[in-house]
């Protein structure tokens, strides 16, 4: 007479190791603290009305000031229930700038250095990723564009954004973010007329 043995399914356990191994990656993530900024956009800038009437000013954009509570936080992951900072050693003002300078540029505005027509200054209020579902990123910024005696053209906010899905807490798609609402600020201070006509030598 045959013996029927039990067939123990393995799949349970396979799971259940496999849930392990997944929690054990997360835990053993290291933390993202006093990382680099990089400029990794996915988008471009909106090249449709970026200018006024007349001849385009040269521009040159000073180093922005960070007025955040704390200038190093550039992002949280909320997934946990003690949320995991993204932090950065480098200086979040003149990285806006800088890239504000080029985007500018592209947009028909020359960089004119110390003999510029127009100077660009301001102030980073918010350069800001909260990672939940997805990576959701904010950039507010104070602005003013002066002639080359000081004489304050214009002044206003702007202010961008962006999202994205990717793998959790990963440092690329927070540069991305950022990247992406960044351009987002410039497409839409260049949507403005009345910043436009400041960047303009005759109207």
């Amino acid at each position: 007479m045959a013996i029927t043995r039990p067939v123990v399914s393995t799949l349970m356990p396979i799971a259940a190791l496999a849930s392990a191994l997944m929690a054990a990656g997360c835990a053993q993530q290291p933390p993202l603290l006093n990382q680099p900024l990089a400029w990794t956009p996915t988008n471009t800038l909106d090249l449709g009305v970026t200018q006024g009437h007349g001849t385009p000013a040269t521009v040159r954009f000073e180093a922005f000031t960070d007025s955040a509570a704390n200038p190093a936080l550039i992002g949280e992951n909320m997934e946990q229930a003690t949320p995991r900072q993204v932090t950065t050693a480098s200086a979040v003002g003149p990285f806006v700038s800088q890239h504000l300078q080029q985007l500018f540029t592209q947009a028909g505005y020359p960089f004119g250095g110390d003999d510029a027509d127009r100077v660009v200054s301001g102030e980073v209020r918010k350069f800001f990723v909260r990672e939940g579902s997805d990576y959701a990123g904010s950039v507010v910024l104070n602005v003013r564009v002066s002639d080359r005696s000081g004489n304050v053209l214009w002044r206003g906010t702007a202010s961008g954004s962006n999202q994205t899905f990717g793998r959790s807490y990963h440092l690329d798609n927070y540069q991305q973010v950022l990247s992406d609402s960044l351009i987002n600020a410039a497409d839409n201070l260049l949507k403005d007329p009345a910043l436009r006509n400041s960047l303009m030598l005759s109207h």
